[in-house]
């Protein structure tokens, strides 16, 4: 697997959902683990740093937002 691609963890939502909250929330309970600097804006990477007595890992949250789809696109999957 290419390094590149792991240890990232995607967070999408619509723009009124408060993905930020999730992220800070997750990252809160570990107590071993401690966030970059990092803005929690609404469309951010950000990076964590977690550690505990058996794992390591550098993680990244990759946030973003989707858009609503169109009226015609949601009655056609109904």
């Amino acid at each position: 697997m290419d390094v590149l691609a792991k240890n990232k963890i995607l967070v999408l939502g619509r723009p009124e959902v408060n993905k930020t909250e999730l992220v800070h929330s997750i990252m809160s309970h570990a107590s071993t683990a401690t966030p970059s600097a990092a803005t929690f804006a609404e469309s951010a990477k950000i990076e964590w740093h977690m550690e505990t007595r058996y794992y390591r890992a550098e993680l990244e949250f990759w946030v973003d937002s989707t858009e609503r789809l169109p009226d015609a696109h949601i009655q056609s999957m109904q």
